[in-house]
């Protein structure tokens, strides 16, 4: 969907084991040839959640087998449209280590409600 200022809205989740972090977020990058520059954004957060609800499915970090759920929803420019998206999250220790998860391919961006 595209937000207000006309870029697309983009939500990620992810889920995390304790409250043991003060930061937890997701590195997002487009992997574009065609767009006129490469598109990389942080998305942060100190907030985790017990469930998430998108549209009329909720989904729970015990259905996940995680202790909690933590996501943001930011823009991304429309020049990405039709574009692979990548998704790394991460966690930040109370200590300073930075915890790096699993890269996800994110279906591509679509000017639809849904995405095939």
């Amino acid at each position: 969907n595209k937000a207000d200022n006309g870029n697309y809205r983009l939500g990620v989740f992810a889920g995390i084991d304790s409250f043991k972090y003060r930061e937890v977020g997701f590195e997002i990058e487009a992997k574009a040839e065609t767009a006129s520059k490469p598109a990389k954004m942080t998305i942060s957060t100190d907030t985790v959640y017990s469930s998430v609800t998108a549209g009329t499915t909720t989904i729970t970090a015990q259905d996940l087998g995680m202790f909690r759920i933590f996501g943001k929803i930011g823009n991304f420019p429309t020049e990405y449209d039709n574009v692979p998206i990548y998704a790394t999250p991460y966690a930040i220790k109370l200590d300073g280590e930075k915890i790096v998860g699993r890269t996800n391919k994110i279906l591509d961006i679509y000017d639809s409600d849904v995405a095939e």
